[in-house]
């Protein structure tokens, strides 16, 4: 399952992002990748813990629900990104064997000076 969400916030803005996922998991990963590059692991989420980022940038996991969300605090325009959910395993390699995700959603995030709100757009490539 890939899913696009694009965000238009302003600067200041709380974000909150949000992967849903099924089955057992045992951990949840947080990506960003700026145009151009490559992506940036941000944070791991175990079962025994939910480590705070920075003061404006959190992950938290609700297990029953099984949802993870990534809130940006305060957006920045160095927030404007791509930010990728990862179910384990991630992308991973051995002589032998290439693992792929198992799922992952996809969030884009842009900031706009101008009075324009946003808007949301969301692509389910599920099956495909």
């Amino acid at each position: 399952m890939d899913s696009v969400f694009a965000n238009h916030v302003f600067r200041g803005e709380q974000v909150i992002l949000s992967c849903n996922y099924s089955g057992n998991v045992d951990n949840l990963q947080w990506y960003r990748q700026y145009p151009g590059s490559r992506p940036e692991h941000l944070i791991l989420i175990t079962e025994y813990s939910e480590p705070d980022l920075s003061r404006r940038l959190s992950a938290k996991a609700t297990k029953d629900l099984k949802q993870v969300h990534f809130t940006i605090s305060s957006a920045e325009e160095t927030d404007s990104a791509l930010y990728y959910c990862a179910l384990q395993p991630t992308v991973t390699g051995n002589l032998r064997t290439l693992y792929k995700n198992l799922a992952c959603n996809i969030n884009l995030v842009t900031l706009s000076r101008e009075s324009f709100l946003g808007w949301d757009y969301k692509r389910n490539t599920e099956g495909t």
